[in-house]
């Protein structure tokens, strides 16, 4: 199929998801669109749009062919996008059409202070320092995510809720992974579930396929798990997390969002630019790179991303 054919039908999905989506809520029409004359409709197009046929590929054949596999998006970009208000619904509306794997990365924003997504809560009873990668003169690393919380003391429990909001779309999961930091100096960790029960038990000191990550694989699905920092024989002293990702059984989409509060960016040569490029496996990354401020470096982690003359 053509990447032309390929863009339409995407669209025409789109299109159809809101028009259904209206048809379930209350919805109030805005009104006539004022025309900005300084928005330049006619320079407004995908560059190097012959990228994404993979990604819309995919997607047909996860709507139309009914695959066993899973496709995740990740949406950069900042306060926008951290709040979750313009990615959340496209999420909701792309996951009705190519089906829920799940809620994918989770930013603990909340424990470094800041704004979460109505679509998870994480909550601690302990003493946490942080860093957003807006403040680059912090010591800490900043990971997948663009926010690292890191706590020096042992038994604080990390909580986290997963809730969709919307009655046809269940964020319930059976796998979590937790990106942390697993250097010798680390100290371990235990998921456990609400009545305390131990699921997990991890140590840095264990060797594992990924060096960034530890998964639990759950007999159920559930909606909401502790993670507790243990010492260790190791003397370790901290924890420290950049982030969580959650999905489910199901075949379909995960659309993952990063985005925090502040970040800029700005084009450094004439002539350069960014694109963004989807793997052999079907992942793919939208950035949105704008905001409330339009200079400096784009502070994140450059995953998916090419640079391009």
């Amino acid at each position: 199929m053509k990447l032309n054919n390929l863009l339409r039908l995407f669209c025409f999905f789109l299109l159809c998801s809101s028009c259904h989506s209206r048809a379930q809520n209350a919805y109030v029409d805005p009104g006539p669109q004022a025309d900005y004359t300084f928005i330049k409709h006619n320079e407004n197009f995908i560059h190097n749009p012959e990228h994404l046929f993979p990604f819309f590929e995919r997607l047909y054949f996860l709507r139309e062919q009914g695959i066993n596999g899973k496709t995740d998006i990740l949406h950069i970009g900042d306060s926008h996008i951290q709040a979750d208000h313009l990615s959340g619904q496209v999420r909701f509306r792309m996951q009705r059409l190519f089906g829920n794997a799940g809620r994918g990365l989770i930013q603990p924003a909340r424990i470094a202070k800041s704004n979460e997504s109505a679509t998870y809560k994480c909550l601690s009873n302990g003493n946490w320092t942080y860093k957003r990668c807006v403040f680059p003169d912090r010591p800490m690393p900043v990971g997948l995510d663009g926010i690292t919380i890191r706590t020096d003391s042992a038994y604080t429990k990390l909580r986290f809720f997963v809730n969709s909001k919307q009655p046809d779309i269940d964020y319930s999961f059976n796998t979590l992974s937790i990106l942390y930091d697993k250097s010798d100096s680390a100290m371990d960790i235990e998921v456990k579930d609400t009545s305390g029960l131990v699921l997990q038990h991890f140590s840095p000191q264990i060797p594992d396929v990924l060096p960034f990550t530890a998964t639990l694989c759950l007999s159920k699905s559930t909606s909401v798990l502790d993670i507790e920092v243990k010492p260790n024989q190791q003397n370790g002293y901290y924890f420290q997390c950049y982030g969580l990702y959650v999905n489910n059984s199901l075949p379909g989409l995960i659309y993952n969002s990063v985005g925090v509060n502040g970040d800029i960016f700005y084009l450094r040569l004439p002539g350069c630019g960014w694109i963004f490029t989807g793997g052999c496996s079907g992942t793919s990354a939208l950035g949105h790179l704008g905001g409330h401020q339009q200079s400096g470096l784009l502070r994140l982690q450059q995953l998916l991303l090419r640079r391009v003359s």
